[in-house]
């Protein structure tokens, strides 16, 4: 099978799919104290069975599983059928279900990805939260907290696990990769104040808490200090305010990075007329 996996603590399991769509998404398996629920983020591309994999080589819990998917592409939904079929929970965010429920936004075709249909169980809400245990009431810290944080596309969220102050990021940030906001309804605008609310997150977190937070990425990054989202902030700032200049540029696309290249965005021109416009629009309505 094309799926090799390593522990990140007792209970958060990193798995990476080698797929030959050359992806090779991060797919996280967060596995109950009382082994009653293992909650899989994200699915991969679904390019072997992950259900087959987790079920032999790691999960001590075998009869229920959740799925939660961070956003709609064919690289972190491809698997989901698989779970739909065995007659488990599918998860999405709420924000835009037409636009989550066609798999054409998957961006599979583009890839030569097909996604098989797959059944979406409940519709996820901001600030809704998800126990990791039988009984909710006793569940404490060990539950997921859904915050959405459209921008890459309108479906994005991201998943904080207060137990172990981990943030499942998707493909909101990761390093040394383009990061791509080139869907239909992918938004600049939208990415930077998502940005913004999780920065705010994570000092509202670390000030209460004294406890820092770790970003676990949907590509390369599993242990990322959260210190990266404040110069992530940086970064989309100087773009939409036109302070930093593309680094390479085509038709239809421009693509940005940072001084050491650990961050850069592939981005539809548009979206840079788009950040100058709406605020403009706003004013007249």
């Amino acid at each position: 099978m094309p799926f090799n996996h390593v522990e990140l603590s007792p209970t958060v399991i990193r798995i990476v799919e080698d797929d030959p769509y050359h992806e090779n998404p991060y797919i996280y398996l967060i596995q109950s104290t009382d082994f009653h629920t293992s909650v899989v983020i994200d699915t991969g591309c679904g390019s072997d069975s992950l259900l087959g994999y987790i079920q032999s080589n790691i999960a001590k819990c075998k009869n229920n599983y959740m799925v939660v998917n961070t956003h709609n592409h064919f690289d972190h939904v491809g698997g989901n059928w698989e779970f739909t079929k065995n007659e488990f929970i599918v998860c999405m965010s709420s924000q835009d279900e037409r636009y989550t429920k066609d798999l054409f936004n998957s961006l599979g075709p583009f890839a030569n990805c097909r996604v098989k249909p797959y059944k979406i169980s409940k519709f996820l809400n901001d600030t809704e939260r998800i126990s990791l245990d039988s009984d909710i009431l006793t569940s404490n810290d060990n539950y997921l907290q859904v915050i959405n944080t459209p921008g890459h596309t309108p479906d994005s969220i991201c998943l904080f696990y207060p137990k172990e102050s981990r943030l499942f990021v998707g493909d909101f940030i990761y390093r040394w990769a383009n990061i791509n906001i080139i869907g239909v309804k992918s938004s600049l605008n939208d990415y930077f104040a998502s940005c913004d609310k999780l920065c705010k997150f994570i000092i509202d977190y670390q000030t209460d808490n004294n406890k820092s937070i770790t970003l676990c990425c949907g590509h390369i990054d599993d242990n990322l200090d959260s210190s990266i989202m404040f110069n992530f902030r940086d970064f989309l700032s100087d773009i939409i305010n036109g302070k930093l200049h593309p680094e390479s540029s085509s038709f239809l696309f421009n693509t940005y990075s940072t001084e050491d290249h650990s961050l850069s965005l592939i981005i539809r021109k548009y979206m840079i007329l788009d950040c100058i416009l709406r605020p403009l629009f706003k004013l007249f309505k």
